[in-house]
């Protein structure tokens, strides 16, 4: 029973020591789950690599790349996007985490996540769309706590300025 009461202590006090993360701080261990765990295209045999930060405008950018053959850019403000938890969103698609745009209009979608960089080819894109993701392994088993992390980083961004 007593070791019981020492795991609770010991796990409270790593959730706050984890809610008193700067942004950062949240950033770069986005970043280093992100980094060593990058999301890998069997068919196309190619990994992706995914990075994340946020602008002094609020805005989540999340870039994505194969190392030598090109480079994506996804930027949108947090504000426009619909972030609230999903109970078993990770047991949906435990690969990937995604956001999509809030929508002013139920009927149509607003395009708020602007995309910028090479596709293979050379081939340039800039062009608007709905969604946001971030994609890495699923053997990592890493989804719950990307999803919390990201979910403490909007709340953080969305409550205070910017002060990184």
């Amino acid at each position: 029973m007593v070791l019981y009461y020492i795991f609770l202590f010991v796990c409270s006090g790593s959730t706050l020591q984890s809610q008193g993360l700067t942004i950062r701080e949240t950033i770069n261990n986005i970043d280093t789950l992100l980094e060593t765990n990058p999301y890998y295209d069997s068919f196309n045999e190619i990994a992706f690599y995914y990075s994340v930060d946020i602008t002094s405008k609020k805005e989540l950018v999340v870039t994505m790349e194969a190392k030598g053959t090109f480079k994506t850019i996804f930027k949108t403000k947090i504000s426009n996007l619909e972030h609230s938890y999903k109970k078993d969103f990770c047991k949906e698609s435990p690969d990937c985490i995604s956001w999509v745009c809030m929508s002013k209009d139920n009927t149509k979608s607003d395009g708020c996540v602007y995309v910028s960089g090479t596709i293979p080819g050379g081939i340039e894109a800039n062009y608007y769309q709905n969604n946001i993701s971030v994609m890495f392994s699923i053997d990592a088993k890493i989804c719950d706590k990307l999803y919390s992390a990201f979910n403490y980083l909007f709340t953080k961004v969305l409550e205070s300025e910017i002060n990184q």
